[in-house]
């Protein structure tokens, strides 16, 4: 007579989904997430701005586009805080993408955790653009070295 009998709970073929399911959704959860973050720019040149965050999102508008340009503190700017995001990411005070902004305008953000200092473009078309990368000086440098800031 036998002591005891071990049977599988699970097969190794449904392991093996398992595992394939657990590295597919943490591969997509990497693209979305972390790449755009990563390899998110700001390239300014004399006439345009590029926005970009791989694969997920990006944006350009050229000089004609912008009606105006102005640099302000996110703290106190009542009017371009974020009502919800419409495709875009927003995680742990990071957002790039689309959002509805609470003065009812559209805007395109790429802000940077910690930010309180942005620029901020209007455009013709009612849009908003807010930058406000890690380096906001150099951003600043670069807007006004291209001509779309004044000193």
């Amino acid at each position: 007579m036998r002591s005891g009998v071990s049977i599988p709970v699970a097969s190794p073929s449904s392991v093996a989904v398992a595992l394939g399911i657990s590295l597919v959704i943490t591969a997509v959860l990497l693209l979305v997430l972390v790449v755009p973050v990563a390899f998110s720019r700001v390239r300014v040149y004399s006439d345009r701005v590029v926005v970009s965050a791989p694969p997920l999102t990006s944006f350009a508008f050229s000089r004609g586009d912008v009606s105006s340009c102005f640099i302000t503190d996110l703290s106190i700017n009542e009017g371009i805080r974020l009502v919800s995001r419409t495709w875009g990411i927003a995680l742990f005070g990071l957002r790039i993408g689309w959002f509805k902004l609470s003065n009812g305008h559209r805007g395109y953000l790429a802000i940077s955790t910690g930010s309180r200092e942005a620029v901020v473009f209007i455009l013709r078309d009612g849009t908003y653009v807010v930058l406000a990368p890690r380096d906001i000086g150099s951003l600043v440098d670069a807007l006004r070295d291209m001509g779309w800031l004044r000193s």
